[in-house]
């Protein structure tokens, strides 16, 4: 259940975090910092470390003298993990490389934000990485990877096979996590809904420069924007880390709106990428983005209406923990309004049988048979995984 901090003080820590994480000059703390010493500052952390902007609220906050020293201490021990993790994560990248040298593949997500278009990458959290390579090359960039200690995880390919599940786990010899992915998308229906198809982002990739100097290639910025904002949302758009991502990518430029509006439409994601800037806009408040390239993106529809009515209603500072209606609108938003409607209104009947707002999830619960963990199939379901994978044609959108 979503948890209420609604009142006065609540209010002063949400706006408060807000202007912590939201772009500004970051050598002073932003106006809002000088009711700090009103505020529930534990709240204030506790909110932070739930967004993932721990090390922008630390960053902000570091000059001021009114931070309690345990707060401080705790933000600055959360700033440094998320150094030392990149160090180690971008370093587990270069092993990657010389390890899949005959196999192309991009990396995505975290490290590419955090480098390739935020101002501040320290300020960006990640804790895995985001392989992906053509459907085709899968099983050979597997093999490869164990070859070099990396331990695959799935072993549900009973479930993997039903689902044809997007990405596989593996753990490097160092204990970094690797999400390797032949689809950005995990499962059937976001594959179904949307037009991304893999063999066109190799088509596009541009080269991203990492802390030490090696060369990787990822998404181009226009992929990257629609990616983001179609992978927030199917997550739920409910953490400021991931507005925060599509903050950065409008502020580094290097695309036009009609631009946007293109690859969106190309990708069947208008209606993702509308919600998910007016969310960002509508939290943070900046960059400016008129309404009118939002309705160019996204429409007209009643959905990216009841979009807005969802932004003010129910914030995202004030989704709890356990979900919220911010948290299932984005969820339920897919390709065309008429489809959105339907998802939500299964959600909704869903959220009523379970009598609150929490969705079950076995992924890591070994014991569970929806569990990628759980035991199931052998040989002949892992080859049939395999196969169906290496069978999906290049360069054409796959739907139901």
């Amino acid at each position: 259940m979503a948890i209420s901090h609604s009142g006065t003080r609540g209010k002063a820590v949400e706006r408060l975090l807000i202007a912590c994480v939201r772009e500004h000059d970051w050598h002073q703390p932003p106006p809002e910092a000088a009711s700090l010493s009103q505020v529930d500052q534990d709240r204030l952390l506790e909110l932070a470390n739930r967004h993932r902007v721990a090390a922008a609220v630390g960053a902000s906050l570091r000059g001021c003298g009114d931070l309690r020293a345990e707060v401080r201490a705790k933000l600055n021990l959360a700033s440094r993990a998320v150094a030392v993790r990149q160090l180690l994560l971008e370093s587990e990248l270069g092993r990657i490389d010389s390890t899949l040298r005959q196999v192309p593949w991009l990396v995505v997500k975290g490290p590419a934000l955090a480098r390739g278009y935020y101002r501040r990458p320290e300020l960006r959290s990640y804790v895995d990485l985001d392989v992906l390579v053509r459907p085709t090359l899968l099983h050979e960039a597997l093999r490869l990877l164990e070859e070099k200690g990396y331990v695959l995880l799935d072993r549900n390919w009973t479930l993997l096979v039903q689902r044809l599940s997007g990405e596989l786990h593996l753990r490097s010899p160092r204990g970094a996590m690797i999400d390797l992915h032949w689809d950005l998308f995990n499962d059937r229906a976001t594959r179904d809904s949307y037009a991304m198809v893999t063999d066109t982002f190799f088509q596009r990739a541009t080269s991203l420069t990492l802390a030490g100097g090696l060369q990787v290639q990822t998404l181009d910025v226009l992929d990257t924007i629609v990616h983001t904002a179609v992978h927030a949302a199917r997550s739920g758009g409910d953490r400021l880390v991931w507005l925060k991502d599509l903050e950065q990518l409008v502020l580094a430029g290097g695309f036009s709106w009609d631009e946007l509006a293109e690859r969106s439409a190309q990708h069947h994601a208008e209606l993702a990428v509308s919600v998910m800037l007016h969310r960002m806009r509508a939290t943070f408040g900046s960059p400016e983005i008129p309404d009118e390239v939002l309705r160019q993106i996204g429409g007209r529809g009643s959905w990216r209406v009841l979009g807005r009515v969802v932004d003010r209603v129910a914030p995202v500072t004030r989704a709890g923990p356990d979900g919220s209606l911010t948290r299932m609108f984005a969820r339920a938003t897919r390709a065309d309004g008429r489809s959105a409607a339907v998802e939500l209104g299964h959600r909704l009947i869903a959220r009523a049988r379970r009598g609150g707002w929490a969705e079950p999830d076995h992924t890591w619960d070994a014991a569970h048979p929806h569990s990628v963990l759980y035991e199931s199939g052998g040989a002949s379901a892992k080859a049939a995984f395999f196969d169906a994978v290496g069978a999906r044609r290049p360069g054409v959108h796959h739907s139901q």
